[in-house]
């Protein structure tokens, strides 16, 4: 459904802070087993309450978290949100995910998002996976109508910046939208 586009977004009011830190809590186990910090920084200005699909953003999160933690022996991965606009209805979040990994040269950065691509084939031998993740975080992300840009320097680590438009959603209807336990 994801490859063709035919995947339909939730639009429902969730709250931010617990998506993030349902993600926190999911990734942090992974950091710890490899001795490096996780941190997760929320700005102050960031609206808490949006109206979206938290489970497609905490796929997104998981995804490239899970990768900057994969690829970091040493240090640490930062995911930091803080609001690039804000208007009455609208919010454009900035969604930056930081490590202190093994990095990509230029060329292995161009093919990054592409499906079934890793740096290189030691690459899946050292660290495992499919190289399908972050080219369905770029398809995600496209249908949220945002943006990702990749910065990275071998030896020094990368920042996946993830921009994504949200409409702000209301409090009230966000104890309704909740999933019930029932």
């Amino acid at each position: 459904k994801l490859q063709n586009y035919k995947l339909e977004l939730e639009t429902r009011n969730f709250k931010l802070r617990e998506t993030l830190n349902e993600v926190r809590d999911l990734m942090t186990p992974l950091a710890e087993d490899k001795g490096i910090d996780l941190e997760f920084v929320v700005n102050e200005n960031t609206p808490n309450v949006l109206l979206g699909d938290a489970i497609r953003l905490s796929q997104m999160l998981i995804n490239v978290t899970s990768n900057a933690v994969k690829f970091t022996d040493k240090g640490i991965v930062s995911v930091s949100v803080s609001p690039l606009q804000v208007s009455e209805k609208m919010a454009i979040l900035e969604f930056s995910i930081a490590d202190t990994g093994i990095g990509m040269s230029p060329e292995k950065l161009e093919r990054v998002f592409e499906a079934f691509e890793q740096a290189d084939a030691s690459t899946s031998r050292t660290y495992g996976g499919t190289g399908l993740g972050l080219s369905i975080t770029k398809k995600l992300i496209e249908l949220h109508k945002g943006t990702v840009q990749v910065h990275s320097k071998e030896n020094v680590g990368t920042e996946i910046v993830i921009e994504i438009p949200y409409p702000l959603g209301e409090l009230k209807d966000a104890k309704l939208d909740a999933p019930s336990n029932a």
